[in-house]
């Protein structure tokens, strides 16, 4: 984990180090994010993932269209009660042990940078 900070600030330190937000589109990438979080005790990261140009339409940060087959329990609903300021603008994505929720990207999130050139 790299840190706590909103969207924004968290994909640009990530960028700062020459890395970027994390981007999980293979079930490998999945399991190991899930298994690293679960070792570390460590219930939820923002991920590079958003909804912001189209609602509905979630990106991951590399420009690759999110699959969604790939994911159980998924809450993308455009809903965060833990924002009271604006409930109904989630367009960013934390990673929780098992799944995806949305969340507003003002609200600070722990996050984890990832440097896919050492991938």
């Amino acid at each position: 984990m790299d840190g706590i900070e909103t969207y924004d600030d968290a994909q640009r330190k990530c960028e700062t180090d020459n890395g970027r937000l994390l981007v999980l589109t293979t079930a490998q990438q999945i399991k190991g994010a899930q298994q690293y979080l679960n070792s570390k005790g460590i219930n939820r990261v923002l991920v590079g993932m958003t909804d912001r140009v189209t609602e509905g339409l979630w990106m991951w940060s590399d420009g690759t269209p999110f699959d969604s087959t790939m994911w159980s329990g998924l809450s993308l609903n455009n809903y965060d009660s833990a924002y009271l300021k604006e409930i109904k603008n989630a367009d960013c994505v934390t990673l929780k042990s098992h799944s995806l929720y949305d969340v507003h990207c003002n609200a600070t999130q722990p996050f984890m940078c990832e440097r896919p050139q050492l991938v």
